[in-house]
C-alpha cells in the first residue's frame, strides 16, 4: 500500500510524488515465470475452467519475461513479433501438460525466419531464439497487436514440432505436423486436429506496450552517463523513460547526493525523480543489515524539489522500526501529509523560475 499524487504527464514543469510501503520482497530469477494465480500484472499464468461447457485452458500474459528474452538479441521487429508469439504459445501448451523436464516448440522452414525454438521447463524457466535472413524480411510494421505476424510471409513452408523431454531415463515424446495456417495459433490448432483429435481454440497477440521505464541510477554511475541507458531504451521505440537519483557511493557504508547531478540528468532531456529514502540508506551500515539516516529524508527532498526534479519517491511505513525491509531509511507514515505539503509548496515557489 502507499500514497500517490500523479500529474497527467512528465513535462518538465510537472511534479509527481509517490510512496511505497516497506515490506519483505524477493527477486525472482530472470526468464522464470511466476507461480499460477500470481498477482503481478505483467507475467501471468492463470488456469481457468468453464464447467457447463467442459472447457479448460490457460490465460498467459508475458511482459518482463518476453522483454528479457528479446532484449538479448537485436531482433528486427517482424522476428521479435513472431518469436514473442511462439514463446507465449509454448507457455500456454506447457501449462496444459503434466511432465517433468522441458517442453519445446520448434518450427523449421524455408522462409525468412527459418528456425524458431521456445523451451519451457517444469520449474518455469523460459527460453526462446530465432534464426533469420534479414534481407528477406518484410518491411511492414509489426509493433502493434492489430498486425499479426503471418506464418506464410515470415516462416514459409515447413513443420512445427512439439517435444517433451523428461531426461535420459524416459522416452522422449515428439509430435510433428506441417505448418498449415496463416498464424502460429492456427498451426497449433491444426496440430491438435491432426495428431491429437482434439478441438482447441488458441488466440495469440503480441505488441510493444510502450509502458514507462524507470531507470534508477546506480550508486557508481555518473550523472552525465545515465542518459546512455535511457537512449538504449528509447532505441526500441519507447521514449517514455524516467531517470531516478538514489545517491552515490561515498567510501564505505555511505551515500551522498550531488544536487548538480539532478540538473545534469534533466539537461539530458529526461524527467528526473529523486528517491529520497534510498538516498539516506547506509548500505551494510548496521553490520548484518543496511542502516539509514531518516532525519535527512526531508532536507534532501526539499533541496531536490528546489533543484527542479519532476518527482519524488519515498518509502513509508506506519512503524518503520518493525518494517521487514528498508525500515531504517523509511519515512514514518504519519509524517507523509505534512512532508508532501511542504514539498508541493516549494515546487510552487520555484516552478516559475527560469530554468526550473
Amino acid at each position: 500500500m502507499g500514497f500517490a499524487a500523479l500529474s497527467p504527464s512528465y513535462e518538465p514543469a510537472d511534479f509527481v510524488g509517490w510512496a511505497e510501503r516497506s515490506e519483505a520482497r524477493h527477486c525472482c530469477g530472470a526468464y522464470y515465470l511466476p507461480a499460477e494465480i500470481d498477482p503481478r500484472p505483467d507475467d501471468l499464468v492463470q488456469p481457468f475452467r468453464i464447467d457447463p461447457f467442459a472447457l479448460r485452458g490457460r490465460l498467459v500474459r508475458l511482459g518482463p519475461t518476453i522483454d528479457r528474452i528479446l532484449s538479448q538479441h537485436d531482433y528486427p521487429e517482424p522476428v521479435a513479433a513472431i518469436l514473442g508469439e511462439a514463446i507465449a504459445l509454448a507457455v500456454v501448451l506447457a501449462g496444459m501438460l503434466k511432465y517433468d523436464g522441458i517442453f519445446t516448440l520448434q518450427t523449421k522452414s524455408d522462409g525468412p525466419v527459418r528456425l524458431i525454438v521456445a523451451d519451457v521447463s517444469t520449474a518455469g524457466a523460459v527460453r526462446g531464439y530465432a534464426q533469420y535472413d534479414r534481407d528477406r524480411l518484410p518491411a511492414r510494421n509489426f509493433a502493434d497487436a492489430a498486425t499479426t505476424a503471418s506464418v506464410p510471409e515470415l516462416i514459409g513452408s515447413g513443420y512445427i514440432a512439439f517435444t517433451v523431454d523428461q531426461g535420459e531415463d524416459t522416452e522422449r515424446y515428439q509430435g510433428i505436423v506441417d505448418l498449415v495456417g496463416t498464424t502460429l495459433a492456427e498451426c497449433a490448432q491444426h496440430y491438435f486436429r491432426q495428431s491429437e483429435q482434439i478441438q482447441a481454440g488458441i488466440k495469440l497477440s503480441v505488441a510493444r506496450s510502450g509502458k514507462g521505464v524507470n531507470l534508477k541510477k546506480g550508486q557508481f554511475v555518473a550523472p552525465h552517463d545515465i542518459h546512455r541507458a535511457a537512449e538504449k531504451v528509447a532505441s526500441t521505440g519507447n521514449s517514455n523513460v524516467v531517470l531516478t537519483e538514489r545517491g552515490s557511493a561515498f567510501g564505505y557504508n555511505n551515500l551522498v547526493v550531488d544536487m548538480r547531478g539532478l540538473k545534469i540528468m534533466r539537461d539530458a532531456g529526461w524527467p528526473v525523480v529523486f528517491d529520497a529514502t534510498h538516498s539516506v540508506q547506509l548500505p551494510g551500515g548496521a553490520e548484518t543489515a543496511s542502516g539509514g539516516q531518516p532525519q535527512f529524508i526531508e532536507p534532501l527532498a526539499r533541496a531536490a524539489v528546489a533543484a527542479g526534479v519532476n518527482g519524488v519517491f519515498v518509502e513509508v511505513h506506519d512503524q518503520p522500526e518493525k518494517a521487514l525491509s528498508d525500515g531504517a531509511n523509511a519515512l514514518r507514515l504519519s509524517l507523509l501529509p505534512e512532508f508532501w505539503r511542504r514539498l508541493t509548496a516549494i515546487h510552487a515557489l520555484v516552478s516559475g523560475f527560469t530554468g526550473q
